[in-house]
C-alpha cells in the first residue's frame, strides 16, 4: 500500500507481490512482481490464491483500478505457470456495473471441474454486501462473470434482509465433501 497519499506516483501504487519458499517456510524468496494498481483511490485488494491440478496458480484480487473516479470494483486474475515465478498479465472474471465485487476467496471443486469463487457482493436486492459464487467450468474461457450471468448465485439459500452485511465471505471444502461459506454477518446487531 502506499504510504502516503500523494508523491512519486510510480513508486506509490497498491501492487501484489510474491514470495517463495522451497523449505516449509523457513526462508523466502525476494518479492515477485505480481500486479500494480493505482495510487490513491483505484488500489487492489484481498489477493487470493489457489494451484489447479495442471499446477497453474491462480491470484485472484479485488480491483478498483479499471473504474477511477467511481465506486466499482472487479475481481481480477493473474496466472503463474512456473511455480509463482512470473504472472501472467491481469483479467477480469467477475463485475457487476455500478457496484463492487469484492473479497475473493476460490476453491477447485475436482469432482465438477469447475472453480467457485465467494465473493461480497452489493448488487442484490440491497447496497450492503452480501454473499455470492461466480463459477467457471472452462477456467475462465467464456469470459467476465456479470450481473446477469448463470455463472452468478446468490449464495445463501435464504435471502437476507436488505439492512444486514455479510461481507468478508470466506469458503472451503471439508474432507467430508461439504462446502462450507462463512462471512461477517450484521444480523440482529447494529
Amino acid at each position: 500500500r502506499p504510504d502516503q497519499p500523494n508523491g512519486d506516483p510510480e513508486n506509490l501504487k497498491y501492487g501484489i507481490r510474491a514470495r517463495i519458499s522451497e523449505d516449509s517456510g523457513a526462508t523466502w524468496s525476494d518479492e515477485i512482481f505480481v500486479y500494480d494498481a493505482g495510487g490513491t483511490d483505484d488500489g487492489c485488494w484481498e489477493p487470493q490464491t489457489i494451484e489447479l491440478p495442471s499446477g497453474e496458480i491462480h491470484c485472484y484480487f479485488a480491483n478498483e483500478y479499471d473504474y477511477p473516479g467511481s465506486n466499482d470494483q472487479n475481481i481480477s486474475l493473474c496466472r503463474s505457470t512456473d511455480g509463482g515465478r512470473t504472472w501472467s498479465g491481469r483479467e477480469i472474471v467477475s463485475y457487476r456495473k455500478g457496484h463492487r465485487d469484492g473479497m475473493p476467496v476460490a476453491i477447485y471443486m475436482e469432482d465438477t471441474r469447475e472453480i467457485i469463487v465467494a465473493i461480497e457482493d452489493n448488487g442484490w436486492h440491497t447496497s450492503r454486501m452480501q454473499p455470492s459464487i461466480i463459477r467457471t467450468s472452462d477456467n475462465w474461457a467464456s469470459g467476465t462473470v456479470l450481473a446477469g450471468s448463470a455463472n452468478r448465485e446468490y449464495a445463501l439459500a435464504e435471502e437476507l434482509d436488505a439492512v444486514d452485511n455479510a461481507a468478508a465471505p470466506y469458503i472451503c471444502r471439508a474432507k467430508t465433501g461439504e462446502i462450507i461459506l462463512s462471512y461477517q454477518g450484521t444480523e440482529d446487531r447494529d
